[in-house]
């Protein structure tokens, strides 16, 4: 049992650390599975019984954590920004954004930078 539990802590880590590595990339957990080489089926079972949430979760939590330290680090323009988290539309960033963190990219750098 304990050495199940260490060996889908290392899986699960694994995939983690992949998704982070890769966040620009709008990989399926199809692709993802093959590169830590598991099924879709089983890593996605394995991640939310371990991890507690689903891939997607942890990935569009990953993506909105760069985010916020990309808006706060630097001028990038917000549509770099979005291509750089993994999101093919500034528009749809923006709406992800706003409905996560009750504002717009470019307010929430102002906000946090005290420029407001």
């Amino acid at each position: 049992m304990l050495l199940e539990r260490r060996f889908d802590t290392e899986i699960i880590d694994r995939t983690k650390a992949y998704i982070i590595e890769n966040l620009e990339k709008n990989e399926s957990v199809e692709h993802i599975a093959k590169k830590v080489f598991f099924s879709a089926h089983y890593l996605r079972h394995l991640f939310k019984k371990r991890a507690g949430v689903t891939i997607q979760e942890f990935k569009n939590r990953e993506r909105l954590k760069k985010a916020k330290l990309l808006l706060l680090s630097g001028e990038n323009k917000i549509v770099e920004i979005a291509a750089a988290c993994g999101y093919e539309s500034p528009a749809y960033f923006s709406e992800v954004f706003v409905k996560e963190m009750g504002m717009n990219p470019t307010d929430f750098r102002k906000t946090m930078r005290g420029e407001m």
